[in-house]
C-alpha cells in the first residue's frame, strides 16, 4: 500500500510525500528493494543525487533485478 501511494505521489510530482511514504515502506520493511529504488528515485527528483545513489546502489546489492 505505501508502495502505491508513493508511485501516485511520483507520478503527481509531489516528490516530497513520495519520498515520506517510501521511507515508511522501507522504515517497515529495510530489505524491500524495490521500496529503496522508489525511495532513490525520489530523493533524485527532489534534487539529492549524493543520496539518491547510495540508495539506488543499496537496492541493487539487496536485488540486482530489480
Amino acid at each position: 500500500m505505501l508502495l502505491r501511494r508513493g508511485q501516485r505521489y511520483g507520478k503527481e510530482g509531489r516528490y516530497d510525500l513520495a519520498e515520506q511514504a517510501f521511507r515508511t515502506a522501507v522504515a517497515s520493511d529495510p530489505t524491500n528493494a524495490e521500496a529503496i529504488a522508489n525511495l532513490g528515485i525520489s530523493l533524485a527528483n527532489l534534487g539529492r543525487a549524493a543520496e539518491a545513489r547510495e540508495r539506488l546502489k543499496e537496492s541493487l546489492r539487496l536485488d540486482d533485478t530489480n
